[in-house]
């Protein structure tokens, strides 16, 4: 299936007057009390409405101030002194860098224009520099935006790191990880502390990320320090666990911000066979500018401002260029490589055999990336139907022909066969994956890409209800959203024939998007691994449920006095939320007094309450 095409894009955009609204904890709504959490009836469970007026006041004064401009055009802070806190990476400037403050409501509607102009000039998508420094809560209103005005592919960069072990209870537990845990070869990938927050923000606000993780898994398998590829795999299950659509992560080998591949080991064999991995591997493949020329510059290592040099020439005919162009073109014809899961079919340090398959569509996959050893392959298994198979590639890169057999179960056999040293070998099987936006409300258009929908108009369900088709043709469906209820749905494609395709996960709003930024005080003294969060009614405010994956937050403070968090809400519709913490140990604690109800917004606002007790 065809995937939108990230091009580079911008930031920046807002504006209109915000309606200023007030609210307090009302008389409706269920009570809750510290110790359990809120009664929802069906009706406040999705407790959108299209009411405009301000609830009644009861006696508690749980007062909530809303204002046109919450803060100025800027953030007016010092330089981040916590580069893994909450509060500092948002709310904190970046290198003495003007951080501009998206939650003020002329500067979230001039931004947001901005990025429509682009589009209506054609631009496929956006790329977010620094999304972790971008309010957390403001980016789906964004992604929002775009969609509701045409649709873009929009991902971000946010650097996630393995941190500096300080201390000796960190290095033991760092030591006891490697022993025991059973993700020990990808935990150091993902050991960032905020890398839970950048997987939530990417699942629940319908947009996609740098897959740095992979990034440096893929350099230290690829270059120095020579990693072997369990490394990889174990972190690509990980992966897959963790995003509900890891097949949209942005896959790269290097980028203006780090030494080229070939700066870190002068060794192109090596750099073909990385090249083969992120474009064979899940995920949408992002080379950088000169790698098919073999472009590098050693100077100081190859860091800023030598990965970014002038290319002097440029020529289609680099094994580099050919390699990037045939895998560019399979993953056109056929969509195990964009959709397909993967399969580890033989693992070792320097052998990495996978396979991708999506249905009937397969492409196997296979890198020897020793420099002198060949690797006999015995009992290879695979969903490849009974066959011969040319390497897709032609040889160019050592690879042969191959023979499959059948077996049982669909596990057919491979002939016995040697990858030699510097191998990369791809074999393709013979030839409804997606839908995007994956986070709309109702009346939106959304697309489904795939194939075998035929050419007669079947139908599209969202979970069993019927969405009015807008066209139709064998591998792609356009729809109107359908208004089935705030919250995860699934979507099946059914042909003219009745026959239904796979499900496909989405994610249905209440309504058009606003940031609106929460604001509390007097909040009772968080216990060691309490977070305080913010739990409603509709998918934007977690639906009741009261999980970190869910919830929105946690919130943040400079003082603790005040503690503050942005989201993505919808606009003019009535909220009903309470305020929550979590434990570590999963405890849930929620305030006290009735569920808070409060209008949102039309454009960007704050709006200020107490803690209830």
């Amino acid at each position: 299936m065809r995937r939108p095409r990230p091009t580079t894009v911008t930031r920046r955009a807002t504006s209109s007057a915000s309606r200023s609204t007030s609210a307090t904890a009302a008389t409706r709504g269920p009570r809750s009390t510290t110790s359990s959490p809120p009664r929802t009836s069906a009706a406040s469970r999705w407790s959108w409405t299209s009411r405009r007026t301000t609830p009644a006041t009861t006696t508690r004064a749980s007062t909530a101030r809303s204002t046109t401009t919450p803060g100025g055009y800027f953030h007016h802070e010092k330089n981040i002194t916590d580069r893994y806190g909450r509060y500092h990476v948002q709310y904190q400037t970046l290198y003495d860098l003007a951080d501009i403050n998206q939650e003020n409501p002329s500067m979230d509607a001039y931004l947001k224009e901005a990025a429509r102009a682009f589009q209506r000039h054609g631009a496929d998508g956006f790329r977010l520099d620094g999304m972790k420094h971008v309010t957390w809560g403001w980016q789906p209103s964004f992604v929002n935006a775009l969609d509701s005005s045409g649709g873009s592919f929009v991902f971000g960069e946010w650097y996630l790191e393995d941190p500096p072990v300080r201390g000796w209870w960190q290095r033991l537990k760092a030591f006891l990880r490697s022993i025991f845990s059973s993700d020990a070869q990808s935990s150091k990938y993902v050991s960032d502390p905020l890398y839970r927050d950048a997987v939530k923000l990417v699942n629940r606000g319908g947009m996609s990320m740098h897959n740095f993780p992979l990034n440096t898994a893929t350099r230290n398998v690829f270059g120095p320090p020579d990693a072997g590829f369990r490394e990889l795999d174990t972190l690509l299950g990980r992966e897959a666990r963790d995003f509900a659509r890891r097949d949209e992560l942005v896959n790269f080998i290097d980028n203006h911000d780090m030494p080229r591949l070939l700066s870190l080991a002068d060794d192109r064999h090596r750099l073909h066979a990385a090249l083969a991995f992120v474009l064979t591997t899940p995920g949408i493949p992002c080379v950088y500018y000169g790698t098919e020329q073999y472009l590098h510059d050693d100077t100081a290592g190859g860091t800023d401002p030598y990965n970014r040099p002038m290319m002097n020439s440029f020529s289609t005919d680099t094994p580099a260029y050919s390699l990037i162009s045939r895998l560019s073109r399979l993953r056109r014809e056929n969509p195990a490589l964009a959709y397909g899961d993967l399969t580890a079919r033989e693992v070792g340090d320097d052998v990495y055999v996978y396979e991708r398959r999506f249905f009937g569509n397969v492409v196997l996959v296979a890198i020897n990336k020793s420099r002198d050893s060949p690797y006999d392959l015995r009992a290879l298994k695979t969903a490849l139907p009974p066959a011969a198979y040319e390497d897709y590639l032609g040889g160019a890169f050592g690879a042969s022909k191959i023979e499959v057999t059948a077996g049982a179960g669909g596990e057919n056999g491979v002939a016995a066969f040697r990858l030699p040293p510097h191998a990369v070998g791809v074999w393709s099987s013979p030839r409804a994956g997606a839908v995007a936006p994956r986070v709309a409300q109702p009346g939106s258009q959304v697309t489904l890409t795939g194939e075998g929908f035929g050419q007669a108009a079947g139908a599209v369900l969202f979970d069993e209800t019927p969405a009015q088709i807008v066209s139709w043709a064998d591998g792609e469906v356009k729809v109107t959203v359908p208004a089935t209820g705030s919250g995860a749905h699934q979507l099946r494609v059914v042909d003219g024939a009745g026959r239904s395709s796979n499900p496909v996960p989405f994610a249905e709003l209440s309504g058009a998007l606003v940031p609106l930024t929460f604001k509390v005080r007097n909040v009772p003294p968080l216990q060691p691994g309490e977070q305080l969060f913010l739990v409603g009614g509709g998918y934007e405010l977690g639906g009741w449920r009261a999980a970190w994956d869910e919830a929105v937050g946690p919130l943040v403070s400079a003082d603790n006095a005040e503690w503050l968090v942005c989201a993505s809400v919808p606009a003019s519709q009535t909220l009903q939320f309470k305020f929550v913490k979590l434990g570590a140990d999963g405890a849930v604690t929620w305030e006290g007094g009735q569920n808070r109800i409060y209008v949102a917004p039309t454009a960007a606002s704050e709006a200020r309450f107490e803690w209830q007790y």
